[in-house]
């Protein structure tokens, strides 16, 4: 039995889906931010958390928005769906684990938006 949107478990799908998609744009933007910073005689550098390890963190937030996205707002058969469910547990699973290896691997000169990002990356991933 297809779900039409109109039920109350249809509408709970697509803002469901809606929350997964806003918190996966707020956790890259996080990821556009300096998770890195330092000045040394007024010169001054920063790494954002694209950096090194922080593109497989990328990969995973894709994987999980688009999974999230597709399956709420297209009529997927029940089997599809559950497919689709598994791809999206993936890389919502992904998203906490790839977070917490980048923060440890880059643990200097940690700023504000490296644990912003680490704590992001758990409503995201519980969304997921």
């Amino acid at each position: 039995m297809q779900l039409s949107e109109r039920t109350p478990i249809g509408e709970a799908r697509r803002l469901a889906a809606f929350v997964t998609a806003g918190l996966c744009g707020l956790m890259f933007v996080d990821l556009l931010l300096p998770w890195q910073a330092s000045e040394f005689e007024g010169f001054g550098f920063s790494r954002n958390g694209l950096h090194g390890f922080g593109l497989f963190t990328l990969l995973a937030l894709i994987v999980v928005c688009a999974g999230a996205l597709v399956a709420a707002l297209t009529s997927l058969s029940p089997d599809a769906r559950r497919r689709f469910g598994w791809a999206v547990a993936g890389g919502a699973a992904a998203v906490p684990l790839t977070t917490l290896i980048h923060f440890l691997m880059d643990s200097e000169l940690r700023t504000g938006w490296a644990w912003l990002g680490l704590l992001l990356s758990l409503p995201t991933a519980a969304a997921g």
